[in-house]
């Protein structure tokens, strides 16, 4: 794993911790893993200007994935 990956695991692994015990579920650090993976990749492709991927696209993917902004 890169060391990026390994960040956003550490964040995600964080953001699970903080939660409350009733809310804390393995669904919970899956699911914002998963959500700052598309968001890191949304913003990748955006910021290397790929061909055709704007803001709008940018909103979509995140969208698409259930991302919110």
């Amino acid at each position: 794993m890169n060391q990026r990956i390994q960040q956003l695991e550490k964040h995600a692994s964080d953001y699970y911790w903080s939660l409350d015990d009733g809310v804390r579920t393995a669904d919970a650090f899956t699911q914002k893993f998963a959500e700052l993976i598309v968001k890191e990749c949304a913003t990748h492709l955006h910021r290397r200007g790929v061909e055709g991927f704007g803001i709008l696209e940018e909103r979509n993917l995140k969208e698409h994935f259930g991302v919110e902004e």
